[in-house]
């Protein structure tokens, strides 16, 4: 199931009750075998693409106010790749709103 069909009717329903949302994202989220942002970071999570996935289908119902990343360690992303993620999450938010304001 694409993470659209998957979270796409929730966001959906809370576009119909809502003006803007604050998106809050634990790192941690990323499956510890592609990579592990802290010590709680477990595997079973999300890949990389399907987090971006998501975080692309609330843009696309949803007016972000304000957004958060928790939960990196450094220390514990060796190879930083879990920084790459969140770089990437940054860059998609930063777009995003770059897009709203000059609309």
């Amino acid at each position: 199931e694409s993470v659209e069909a998957a979270l796409g009717p929730a966001v959906k329903a809370l576009a119909q009750r809502v003006t803007g949302v604050y998106l809050h994202v634990d790192l941690d989220v990323v499956d510890a075998d592609y990579a592990r942002a802290n010590s709680y970071a477990s595997p079973g999570g999300l890949e990389p693409d399907q987090l971006l996935e998501a975080i692309s289908c609330v843009i696309d119902h949803l007016p972000i106010v304000a957004a958060g990343l928790a939960a990196y360690d450094p220390s514990i992303d060796g190879a930083g790749r879990i920084r790459g993620v969140a770089t990437e999450m940054l860059d998609l938010l930063g777009r995003t709103a770059e897009a709203r304001e000059s609309s």
